[in-house]
């Protein structure tokens, strides 16, 4: 292998060998060879040349820059020529990228196994588990990498195969590109290097990496600020491996955007940026005034609500008929398709009710208190009762001589009732929340059902057909009040209880529960729905 002549990385080799001396692997020779030899791509395909331009003014500025930088150079004779092309980024700006997956299924990328650019990355999970470990009030620390893959260098053997023609010149890659399939998985060499280097010098602070960006969270809330003791730390480390710092992205304290996600220790909530609220809401209200939608701009919708849907209380059930919708289109037709009801339904719900269900509380799931509910439906009624425990694994028949009757419910069907039964086992856990879920604020409540139907529905967020509009309701209830709900399923044999309240069987009720005294058949709850939500809101 021969070693790199002039090397564009900035990165002090020796500096990463003598830091990682003790890594429990081989990661610091690996380092030290790429920023000696310069890094191979995985290439396994074949040797093919295309060309094609993109907005050539800024492609010829951003060549320049590069060129300076040494990050690309002439080349005579190339083997391997992609295309350029342009993406915009986050500040306004544009980054180039080289399109090694054009053409589709002949790109480099194509050339190389899966396998080898798989990664997995941290999930924003991770992090809301390490703020509520820290507790409220800690201090959240975002750092970022300047350039990320462009500090890293081409083995001089693999440089040909990125190449790129542009004004009559052929140029070369030596530093890793944006739009090669292994660079995220090559450039997390460094990233997790340099994760572990922190980790081992700032042991009072989580660290956690996604590519370039680096989040540090505070164990413990202390009475004096961590960032000066964490930047002192990071600041020499990345000087001495010659890391160049986009300070531009630097946040910090309690109240910070990570993955695009805004989290609040002190309310301990993680929510949308205003920003990312504002564009969903307006890309909803946009495709409700239209007819129709392509492909392409139905999966750009779906992408962005499936992003939003993880701090939006109830937008994964929100997204159901935009999925189905999507499935719908035939592949490689740039055919428009009409809006259907139900999607024009769920946009209306993201464009209006969007800031009232932003946010989800962190809260530890050890924390919050359990309740049982059981419920049923028969021909003539629906019945109900609901218990505190302290296990989600709990069952009713260790806890009917303590059911209180007050915490129970029969309720009759209207005569001119004619729903499936499997529509009204699912209204049944929806009357439930309606009379009693003022009294589940934050917990987590175990549903017992024997209805396949309506477990069904609570586990996937959705059903279809006529089932689907009690559940959609009961689970609105449910975030609106940070209800956190385990669906159980059992059988009909030991649902007894709600079985006897469903069909106000008297005798069985007092066989199973003879305390209980003057149980009456209950009312349905009066009021709309929306009626409840702006009480919810109001208080």
């Amino acid at each position: 292998m021969l070693r790199l002549q002039s090397s564009p990385s900035p990165l002090y080799a020796e500096g990463w060998t003598n830091l990682l001396r003790f890594y429990p692997g081989d990661l610091g020779s690996t380092i030290a060879g790429i920023l000696t030899y310069g890094i191979q791509v995985g290439y396994r395909g074949k040797k093919q040349s295309r060309y094609s331009s993109n907005e050539p003014g800024i492609i010829t500025a951003k060549l320049a820059e590069d060129l300076y930088l040494g990050r690309v150079r002439l080349a005579s004779r190339p083997s391997f020529v992609s295309p350029l092309g342009l993406v915009p980024k986050h500040d306004g700006g544009w980054r180039r990228i080289h399109d090694l997956s054009w053409p589709p299924g002949q790109g480099l990328n194509q050339g190389i196994p899966d396998s080898w650019s798989a990664i997995e990355y941290t999930t924003i999970d991770n992090i809301y588990e390490q703020v509520i470990q820290a507790g409220p009030g800690c201090v959240i620390i975002k750092r970022d990498i300047k350039d990320a893959f462009r500090i890293v260098p081409v083995a001089e053997d693999n440089q040909h195969l990125l190449a790129f023609q542009w004004n009559d010149s052929i140029y070369v890659e030596c530093c890793l590109p944006f739009g090669l399939a292994t660079a995220p998985f090559l450039f997390n060499l460094f990233a997790e290097a340099l994760h572990w280097i922190l980790q081992c010098l700032l042991p009072a602070f989580y660290i956690n990496h996604y590519l370039d960006d680096f989040i540090a969270i505070a164990r413990s809330p202390s009475a004096s600020d961590p960032t000066g003791p964490f930047d002192k730390v990071y600041n020499r480390v990345t000087d001495y491996l010659c890391i160049p710092r986009n300070t531009k992205k630097d946040q910090q304290g309690t109240c910070v955007t990570v993955l695009g996600i805004q989290i609040d220790s002190i309310a301990m909530e993680a929510r949308l940026p205003p920003e990312k609220l504002c564009r969903a809401t307006l890309d909803a209200a946009a495709a409700l005034n239209v007819a129709s939608l392509s492909l392409k701009q139905t999966e750009r919708l779906t992408g962005l609500l499936a992003f939003c849907s993880r701090v939006v209380r109830l937008g994964r059930t929100r997204l159901q008929s935009l999925y189905t919708f999507q499935a719908t289109f035939p592949h490689r037709i740039s055919a428009r398709r009409r809006i259907p009801y139900e999607v024009r339904d769920d946009l209306e719900w993201w464009r209006n009710s969007l800031s009232l269900f932003n946010g989800v509380l962190l809260i530890d799931p050890c924390r919050r208190s359990i309740t049982h509910l059981y419920t049923d439906a028969s021909n003539t009624g629906q019945g109900l009762f609901f218990f505190s425990s302290k296990s989600t694994l709990d069952c009713w028949l260790a806890h009917c001589h303590q059911l209180h009757p007050s915490n129970a419910a029969t309720l009759a069907l209207a005569q001119d009732a004619h729903a499936h039964i499997n529509t009204n086992e699912v209204d049944a856990i929806l009357q439930g929340f309606l009379l009693f879920s003022h009294h589940w604020l934050h917990h987590t409540l175990v549903i017992h059902t024997d209805s396949s139907t309506a477990h069904t529905g609570l586990k996937k967020g959705f059903l279809h057909g006529p089932p689907n509009a009690p559940l959609k309701s009961l689970l609105i209830l449910a975030a609106a009040r940070d209800i956190h709900i385990v669906p159980h399923w059992l059988p009909s044999g030991e649902n007894k209880l709600a079985d006897a309240l469903s069909r106000n069987n008297l005798e069985d009720i007092a066989n199973i529960c003879p305390h209980w005294q003057d149980l009456s058949v209950l009312n349905r709850p009066r009021g709309s729905l929306h009626e409840l939500l702006s009480s919810i809101q109001a208080t």
